[in-house]
């Protein structure tokens, strides 16, 4: 191969792409989209993602006679239980572990808008979350379970025989969490008032992800009052790109109803 013909073929406008390009990057509408689209991630595909799958599993109603009788008997080593045990430990450690995560994450976007009336009203909303007793309590259960150990936890089983189904609730030991030394008053009192000394994991994690959801759904919608503008100059800027490297104005993005084909790039002089 000659040299002539492995000689690279330069896009002749490759000194303004290059600069656009530079523009983009450091935009605070570019910025501020990969920050904000990141913490969005972060609680629909992990927070959301591992509560649901947590609560599939202990959400236990309606159970084949033979897997309940699989998980209660005593008189034989059960893989089957032991395996459920392990699931249920594992995913109840993510859940908790995600909401340390997603907790510190949504609070380090919160400090970039220091003195905001964002700030104001995300502390006012804050507070009425951590006023329920589920949001502060499965914060700290995740340092139990990080920095202790894991919790004893058990079933209660109930049979209907009419139907030759049967339901368990899942729940963690009250006592073996009042060993640990990190709770408050209010947290001890929570614990306290449990019946028969049983945290029943499905019903507080329903309600810290309803509670949870409800915030984070106010906190992302806030993100086009807070960038709107500086997202739109971004997309100015991308768009420039994309015309100087197609080489002809490009048709702005199609209504959602619009039939195939209807917007499409433009050349010059078509």
């Amino acid at each position: 191969m000659s040299d002539e013909s492995a000689r690279t073929i330069r896009h002749p406008n490759f000194d303004a792409i290059r600069l656009l390009d530079e523009q983009i990057k450091a935009h605070p509408g570019k910025i501020a989209h990969g920050q904000w689209t990141l913490l969005r991630h972060m609680y629909v595909d992990v927070f959301v993602a591992n509560g649901g799958e947590l609560l599939d599993l202990v959400n236990l109603v309606d159970l084949p006679l033979g897997f309940d009788i699989e998980l209660i008997q005593n008189v034989r080593p059960s893989p089957a239980r032991e395996e459920y045990i392990g699931e249920v430990f594992r995913t109840l450690h993510n859940y908790v572990a995600a909401t340390g995560t997603l907790i510190d994450q949504t609070h380090r976007v919160k400090e970039r808008y220091e003195g905001s009336e964002f700030e104001t009203e995300y502390a006012e909303r804050l507070s009425v979350l951590n006023a329920n007793s589920t949001s502060p309590l499965l914060k700290k259960l995740r340092n139990f379970m990080l920095h202790r150990s894991l919790p004893d936890f058990g079933f209660t089983h109930q049979t209907r025989p009419a139907g030759g189904t049967s339901e368990f609730l899942v729940w963690l030991k009250v006592e073996s969490l009042l060993a640990w030394d990190g709770w408050n008053v209010a947290d001890r009192t929570y614990l306290n008032g449990q019946e028969d000394g049983k945290l029943v994991i499905a019903p507080v994690v329903s309600e810290h992800l309803g509670l949870l959801g409800e915030f984070h759904d106010w906190v992302q919608a806030q993100f086009e009052s807070l960038h709107g503008t500086e997202v739109d100059e971004a997309n100015a800027l991308m768009r420039q790109r994309a015309e100087l490297l197609l080489g002809g104005p490009v048709a702005p993005p199609p209504p959602a109803d619009a039939p195939p084909g209807a917007f499409k790039v433009r050349p010059e002089g078509e």
